[in-house]
């Protein structure tokens, strides 16, 4: 990919690599691409940030999932399929997968309007209750959706314990052990 990144390009490849097993912010080795978050303007270079920190509060769950692919051999990132071979939806959800057994990821692949800066995702939610944790509300599963969403789409299962840390300094001094419960 020659040439300069649009913001709101790397901001779709941060999302995606935070509901992915490794979150990388390299690009080619084109020297126009930027790789530097806060040389972004705003408000991506703080969009990228949110993401980036909320990729460390998932920390205990990314390994409490690796563990379980580990145990397993199923993998973290899987087509919907997989969990739902008799629903013809989950062989249309081509771009939706789960990251772990708790979360469903639908990521924005088309670039937000001018006129309101939200891009339109079609997610098929299996069914059962799902937390839309971009945009804090529930969602009832078992029907395809639109979703207008500034920024991703990551739903959660309701029901759900799962460890995160919380409030974190991110660069401490001292390491600092405090986990939080992410209750759905």
């Amino acid at each position: 990919m020659p040439g300069k990144i649009e913001p709101e390009l790397y901001l779709r490849w941060i999302q995606f690599g935070v509901h992915s097993p490794v979150l990388r912010t390299h690009t080619t080795k084109n020297e126009a691409a930027e790789r530097r978050i806060f040389a972004y303007p705003e408000p991506y270079a703080t969009l990228m940030m949110q993401e980036i920190r909320r990729r460390y509060e998932m920390i205990p769950y990314v390994y409490t999932e690796m563990r379980r692919c580990h145990d397993t051999a199923v993998s973290l990132c899987r087509p919907l399929y997989y969990e739902h071979p008799e629903a013809n939806d989950a062989y249309q959800a081509k771009n939706e997968y789960y990251f772990g057994d708790a979360m469903l990821v639908a990521p924005v692949l088309t670039p937000a309007a001018t006129t309101d800066n939200l891009a339109d995702v079609r997610c098929w939610l299996p069914e059962g209750d799902w937390w839309d944790t971009a945009r804090g509300t529930l969602e009832t599963g078992g029907r395809v959706v639109v979703l207008a969403e500034p920024r991703r789409v990551a739903g959660r299962t309701v029901g759900r314990f799962d460890p995160i840390f919380w409030n974190r300094n991110w660069f401490p001094s001292q390491p600092q052990h405090t986990l939080g419960l992410l209750v759905d």
